[in-house]
């Protein structure tokens, strides 16, 4: 289940207690590392980078205001952690294959590509996170898990009908908070991962 982080898991974490951290983790490791996956090819380098975010987020557990800002920090710490990845990838191949200029350019380019497909995919976590909770249950069994309904319905233990209902209305929710940032439209009709053309067709078309 989707746990928020409350007022008092929050001030646990402040205090530095062993449970709200476990509570942050739980709540933020599965698409943290998804979204780390989608910018760093190999799997145990993202399960490692999103590791690492994690620390960096723990020594740093008085800062915190919100779940909002848990949530930013990590997003933007592995996205740039990733984007350091990838540059210094870049540079070793490089100087091992002593790629001309215009390679170089190219994969500037790639890099540059990436952080906007990062920048986009931290958008819609933090679009769904905004979900009310069941919403937000049902949109990630189908589209991040990639259930099928009448296996979602079992998981939550609720009928099919409820399913599509809360689905629905998860799709309704998160068209509106896209059409009032039309840049985010923009960004994705470049970017074509699995994750974001699933995810915007969904936003783009009245799926039932």
């Amino acid at each position: 289940m989707i746990m928020q982080i409350n007022t008092a898991t929050l001030s646990e974490f402040n205090k530095g207690y062993e449970m709200a951290f476990k509570v942050v983790f739980d709540d933020f490791y599965k698409p943290l590392l998804y979204f780390v996956t989608k910018l760093v090819s190999d799997r145990q380098e993202a399960e490692d980078i999103t590791l690492e975010t994690f620390q960096k987020l723990f020594a740093r557990h008085q800062d915190f205001t919100s779940g909002a800002t848990i949530r930013s920090f990590l997003f933007t710490t592995a996205r740039n952690h990733c984007l350091n990845v990838i540059k210094a990838t870049r540079i070793h191949q490089h100087h091992l294959r002593n790629q001309p200029q215009s390679e170089i350019d190219t994969a500037e380019a790639e890099a540059a590509e990436r952080q906007l497909e990062a920048q986009l995919i931290s958008y819609l976590h933090n679009a769904i996170e905004k979900l009310p909770s069941r919403c937000r249950e049902v949109f990630r069994l189908l589209f991040i898990e990639q259930l099928k309904p009448v296996d979602v319905a079992q998981r939550l233990n609720i009928n099919v009908d409820n399913v599509y209902s809360q689905k629905k209305r998860a799709v309704e929710l998160l068209r509106t908070a896209v059409n009032e940032h039309p840049e985010v439209m923009v960004l994705a009709g470049y970017l074509f991962s699995v994750f974001l053309s699933e995810i915007y067709y969904v936003l783009l078309h009245n799926m039932d």
